[in-house]
């Protein structure tokens, strides 16, 4: 009880939307057991955890993906220097066994 009296004090919105996507949220809400517009504020309020969780995500990519170029040229550096100490020795090219 003391809920519902708080959230009457709560400013409210209109918003504008076509009918099927109302019977949408109306058939997810029955789904969830909740008012249509407790699943309106559930959606929204997903929707701001989805998006701090897609930019964690995206920073984290950023930051292996960083790992990934700085293994990547140390990866080629050594094959650079092995080429260098291959050919030093007189060797032409490596045995088949060597390439893979």
């Amino acid at each position: 009880m003391a809920e519902e009296s708080l959230a009457r004090n709560l400013p409210k919105v209109q918003i504008r939307m076509d009918d099927e996507l109302r019977q949408r949220l109306m058939e997810a809400a029955y789904k969830s057991d909740r008012s249509l517009n407790a699943e309106i504020l559930a959606r929204l309020e997903k929707s701001f955890d989805d998006d701090s969780a897609a930019e964690a995500l995206t920073q984290s990519v950023e930051e292996h993906d960083g790992y990934l170029t700085d293994h990547e040229k140390r990866i080629a550096d050594l094959e650079r220097r092995m080429d260098d100490v291959y050919h030093m020795s007189g060797w032409k090219d490596y045995p088949e066994n060597m390439r893979d």
